[in-house]
């Protein structure tokens, strides 16, 4: 892993400082939280902006971020995790991402297989395969979607201090412990 200022590489989102840098690896968890992923890094007090993983990252526990602020984690590859949740970060994955939720600002150019999408919004390239959908969660036309169901009564306006609605997001947390596993 390597730190490099934002500036020497071309990355997909407007980010100021240093990124950090890795080959695709299996990870037990990722915090995205500027401070948290400096820590993580063992670069405690460095602000990072973001993480680019050259490859595929497989993560044992779930990628989060829920602060008021958020590095972006570029994966190119695949991405597979209990659960990615972000409040503020911004996630891209190039190839395909499974996991039991995806939750926040995410992009995947490949296949999703997820339990529950909840959008903030999320963007997919590719087929969708999920249980449950909530909020914005795009596709681009003639993307297979299977099994895929919008639950209108989960939805209310229920929105904390930066306009995320936290009611839908907690039914489908409870929902999702319910559901049988992906594998």
């Amino acid at each position: 892993m390597e730190l490099v200022d934002a500036s020497t590489l071309q990355l997909p989102f407007p980010a100021n400082g240093l990124v950090a840098v890795m080959l695709g690896r299996d990870i037990l968890g990722l915090p995205l939280e500027s401070d948290a992923l400096g820590e993580w890094l063992r670069e405690p007090g460095r602000p990072i902006a973001g993480m680019v993983v050259r490859g595929d990252l497989r993560a044992k526990y779930p990628i989060t971020n829920i602060g008021p602020e958020g590095p972006f984690l570029w994966v190119q590859g695949d991405l597979k995790a209990p659960a990615v949740v972000t409040r503020t970060s911004q996630v891209l994955v190039e190839g395909n991402a499974e996991a039991s939720m995806l939750a926040g600002a995410i992009e995947v150019q490949g296949d999703v297989r997820a339990k529950v999408l909840q959008g903030g919004p999320i963007r997919v390239h590719g087929a969708v395969a999920a249980l449950l959908a909530l909020g914005q969660v795009q596709t681009d036309p003639g993307s297979a979607v299977i099994a895929f169901r919008s639950a209108e009564v989960l939805r209310d306006d229920l929105r904390d201090e930066h306009g995320v609605a936290m009611r839908p997001l907690l039914r489908a947390i409870r929902l999702e412990q319910r559901l049988l596993k992906l594998h």
